[in-house]
């Protein structure tokens, strides 16, 4: 795809995303069986924004529906389901193998506050196997100048329903960091998506 971009219908003028070019490829069979596997994702030039409103509404929340239980399995195709207010819910049959995020920038503003901050030169690879893990993936970027980098890791969950999370943040011109280890606890899966709960961290400097 050329130039994508994804608008924000109570603002026009602000787009929500927009990417300068999107490359994908997908795994054929395993759609007759109900599942879609992204094997690459290469997004490239985009620019992310994140935007709390003044009443504490998300701006991504009008292109996302709430996350609801499935009364039933159901075998087809699913689609994204959205945020919903205990975590976040996504389509079990969904995997992105390989996804590769090119020369990108995530703007962030919340107007209940006046914070307006920017995450530039994003560049890092990640790969999500399921919902509830494992997820893997390292990116670099840079705030306020300052060169940053990111690993994650999310286990899948043990039979408890609790996966093992991990993010290192590195200070790359200080040569120090933050590591962060912790759970994500009350996993909840329904038929056809999972929910993860709000993390719990242990954190070491």
């Amino acid at each position: 795809l050329g130039q994508l971009t994804i608008s924000d219908p109570a603002r026009p003028a602000a787009p929500l995303l927009t990417a300068g070019r999107v490359e994908a490829s997908a795994a054929w069979l395993p759609l007759f069986v109900g599942r879609i596997e992204i094997a690459q994702l290469r997004i490239s030039d985009a620019v992310l924004h994140v935007r709390y409103n003044k009443d504490g509404t998300l701006n991504w929340a009008s292109r996302l529906s709430p996350a609801r239980q499935d009364p039933a399995p159901d075998k087809s195709i699913l689609a994204p389901r959205g945020f919903a207010a205990a975590g976040f819910a996504w389509p079990r049959r969904l995997t992105l193998a390989d996804v590769i995020i090119e020369r990108s920038t995530i703007l962030y503003t919340d107007e209940r506050n006046g914070a307006d901050d920017r995450v530039e030169r994003l560049a890092g690879r990640f790969s999500i196997k399921g919902p509830l893990g494992p997820w893997a993936g390292n990116a670099g970027f840079q705030i306020q100048n300052v060169p940053l980098s990111l690993a994650m890791s999310l286990d899948a969950p043990a039979s408890a329903g609790t996966s093992a999370v991990q993010f290192k943040i590195g200070v790359l011109d200080a040569g120090g960091g933050l590591t962060l280890k912790g759970a994500a606890r009350g996993v909840a899966q329904a038929a056809n998506t999972a929910r993860l709960a709000p993390f719990t961290f242990q954190g070491k400097l």
